[in-house]
């Protein structure tokens, strides 16, 4: 095929977080969607911003028919997609071979979409548009869990409802977006709270079928607990770095088989359990460790006994908040990617000491007992 050419069998399969077209750079291709999505993105000041969504039928690059070489956007598939690709040379001989009248009309349509374009960029960059912003992530959870709670078939713990019911609830009832609901639920399938099946739609679209929720209370606890801290401006204590997170597994692997008390709380003999994180998570649990989950939330109690000293907490609200902290960072990932990668696993950090005091925020020898700036005591 010729550079300035093109013919009507250019069909080609594109993976998930392909990129067609690039912000800033020449257009050499001009596509159309035969199955599959896409997003139209505007990229400033080192955020992305997504600008609508790109369906099957519609043209992806058409812009290069108004004398336009570089693309104002940059559109990434999100779904695995067959286009149709046409060289931009070869559409742009054609666009100047046709009658006047024809490419008076033509050109009228590709301006008046352009427009389109910019009126949605520019409303989008006027407010928060990230694809989940914070205020909606209460919402979207919280209806997931009332939808699945009322509609679904509950059996032994585990609800079964059909992707159509939720969708249709979620979006006539609760006003939700398809694509946000979509996007949490794959949040949910990669940690493990839901599976789901897949089949194709009437328009030949792989989505959901059935969907199966195993843990219902993480779900709808997660609504209470972002929407608690996010209009208390505790955002410390939903958004954690990887090793806090980390330490909060730790605790939860060897608490887990203890029973609790009467209040709910478990007692670990904290001289053990600095040898066993050592060995099973490769952590020298130290002080900065402890007050890190402080920070964030948690309560802890180191209490004397019997000439040792034990470390008391909350069983089940350590064991929630893990789990709440990992959705947490899969919508921070989402909303900086634009879409759920399926495919990266979460990272579990195997770090031996924290870098930084948290008392004065110097950096910190990982054998140091004391800070040198502050005398802050890190040796547990």
């Amino acid at each position: 095929m010729r550079a300035d050419t093109f013919t009507m069998d250019g069909t080609k399969k594109f993976s998930k977080g392909s990129i067609l077209i690039e912000q800033g750079k020449p257009i050499t291709s001009i596509f159309l969607i035969r199955s599959g999505r896409a997003t139209l993105n505007c990229e400033r000041n080192g955020k992305t911003t997504e600008v609508m969504q790109l369906l099957p039928g519609q043209i992806v690059g058409g812009q290069v028919l108004s004398k336009k070489q570089h693309s104002d956007y940059t559109v990434k598939v999100t779904t695995d997609a067959e286009l149709l690709e046409l060289p931009a040379k070869g559409v742009i001989a054609k666009f100047d071979g046709l009658d006047p009248i024809s490419k008076i009309l033509l050109t009228g349509f590709v301006r008046n979409l352009k427009e389109c374009y910019q009126n949605l960029r520019d409303f989008k960059l006027s407010e928060d548009t990230s694809p989940c912003p914070p205020k909606f992530v209460p919402k979207v959870f919280g209806m997931l869990a009332l939808v699945v709670k009322t509609q679904g078939v509950e059996n032994k713990g585990i609800y079964n409802i059909s992707w159509e019911n939720l969708r249709i609830q979620g979006s006539r009832v609760f006003l939700e977006t398809t694509n946000r609901m979509v996007r949490s639920l794959e949040i949910l399938i990669k940690l493990g709270f839901v599976e789901a099946t897949y089949g194709k739609n009437e328009k030949g679209e792989e989505e959901f079928q059935e969907i199966k929720v195993k843990n219902l209370n993480i779900i709808d606890g997660f609504s209470g607990f972002y929407q608690y801290n996010f209009y208390r401006n505790k955002n410390e204590s939903i958004h954690v770095d990887e090793l806090t997170a980390y330490v909060l597994k730790a605790l939860n692997f060897f608490a887990k088989d203890v029973s609790p008390d009467f209040k709910g709380n478990v007692s670990l003999n904290f001289s053990e359990l600095i040898q066993k994180i050592k060995e099973e998570f490769e952590i020298e649990l130290k002080n900065p460790h402890l007050d890190m989950l402080e920070q964030h939330g948690l309560a802890l109690e180191r209490r004397p006994v019997d000439g040792g000293v034990s470390l008391l907490f909350s069983k089940q609200e350590f064991a929630d908040t893990y789990h709440y902290w990992r959705i947490a960072r899969e919508l921070d990932k989402w909303n900086k990617l634009g879409y759920v990668d399926m495919d990266v696993k979460e990272k579990e950090p195997r770090e031996v000491m924290v870098s930084k005091c948290p008392g004065c925020k110097l950096e910190i020898e990982a054998e140091a007992n004391f800070c040198s700036g502050c005398g802050f005591k890190l040796a547990a």
